[in-house]
């Protein structure tokens, strides 16, 4: 499964030329949010399952030492380059828990939200896979609590995809600009909100940022030469809502694609209804309105399942909902125990075939400083 890990290290000559364009020279740290079940996800495979299945006790524990090293080993490739651009950085993993019971915060607006997540990790026909998982993730908490500047959080209520808003709204990791990693479109929107979008892809990684945002969108549906208006990325929560999101259980709105959308809302641009003067014309309840009587494909309860959507979706909503408790239980792993000692002897003993990265983790751009280097 080293393809899957490996794609999610963006090359640092592909790094370069990203960040070049975007002229952070004034930047002297950043953190980085690292989309854990993008990775996770895709390991549920049945071929997977069944090599796991026949193994020998042996190669199930290799595989298993090999997905905690993987892991961390993305926070040192990351970490490396920063260090190399001598740039602090502070890494955190985040993902949804696994072992609850399927119910989260958005339940009240979508009853069956994350069911599919949830049953994923639950799934006999993955029971190998899921055990590994299970195991390795546990692992990666114990480890990363001792490596300085690196995090891993999960949630069990809240949506995961909302902790790096959390983190950045509780000031705790203050940094000059904030990045996520993440193969997840509903991630998309932290364009938004002034962090960088970092989607892995080969030679065809790409940095998302609010200026090119929509043209970007335009590239994924085939439309960059059959639009009139670039719209605001702010609509972009909106066009989540009528799209849907497999992966959350969100039903999408029938007989409505990308095109279809984007051609209606071009239409209330015209029209003057909505105005990037006007903020508030982005409001969802003012835009299902227009939609619903500007034109005829709105059916029956369909602004409700939008209004519902819009809910789970939108980063400020669900903050504004989020759990106190579980805010701040979440938060609490934003703690450093660094023992550098310790995780070599741990490398040493137990992960000689795939070595932890130790010293791209650990030295540093602040310890560099320290060194009088």
């Amino acid at each position: 499964m080293d393809f899957i890990y490996n794609s999610f290290k963006i090359r640092y000559l592909k790094l370069n030329t990203l960040f070049g364009k975007l002229h952070l020279n004034d930047v002297k740290s950043v953190t980085l949010y690292i989309n854990l079940e993008s990775i996770l996800n895709p390991l549920h495979q049945k071929s997977y399952e069944e090599y796991l299945t026949s193994a020998t006790s042996d190669s199930v524990m290799e595989e298993y030492k090999s997905l905690i090293a993987n892991i961390i080993n993305i926070a040192a490739h990351y970490r490396q380059y920063f260090t190399r651009e001598r740039v602090f950085s502070n890494i955190v993993f985040f993902y949804n828990d696994f072992n609850e019971d399927g119910k989260y915060n958005n339940s009240i607006r979508v009853k069956k939200y994350r069911k599919s997540y949830y049953e994923m990790y639950n799934d006999d026909r993955y029971e190998r896979v899921n055990e590994i998982i299970r195991g390795a993730i546990e692992y990666c908490h114990k480890i990363i609590d001792f490596i300085d500047g690196v995090y891993i959080l999960k949630s069990s209520r809240l949506e995961s995809s909302v902790i790096p808003y959390l983190c950045h709204d509780s000031k705790i990791l203050k940094a000059d600009l904030n990045m996520i990693l993440t193969k997840d479109p509903y991630d998309w929107q932290y364009v938004n909100h002034k962090f960088l979008v970092l989607v892995p892809k080969g030679d065809e990684s790409i940095i998302l940022y609010k200026k090119i945002f929509t043209k970007y969108l335009l590239y994924k549906n085939d439309m960059l030469d059959k639009y009139k208006i670039l719209i605001n990325s702010k609509l972009y929560p909106f066009i989540l809502s009528v799209m849907g999101n497999k992966k959350r259980n969100l039903m999408k709105v029938k007989g409505i694609g990308f095109k279809k959308l984007y051609k209606e809302l071009e239409k209330l641009y015209i029209n003057d209804y909505l105005t990037d003067e006007n903020p508030s014309s982005y409001n969802i309840e003012y835009l299902n309105e227009l939609i619903r009587s500007s034109n005829g494909f709105y059916s029956t309860g369909v602004k409700e399942l939008i209004s519902d959507n819009y809910y789970v979706i939108d980063l400020d909503r669900q903050l504004n909902v989020s759990d106190a408790d579980e805010n701040e239980s979440i938060l609490s792993g934003l703690i450093n125990r660094y023992d550098n000692d310790g995780l070599k002897r741990l490398n040493d003993k137990t992960f000689a075939d795939n070595p932890l990265l130790l010293v791209e983790l650990n030295n540093y751009y602040p310890n560099i400083l320290k060194d009088g280097i």
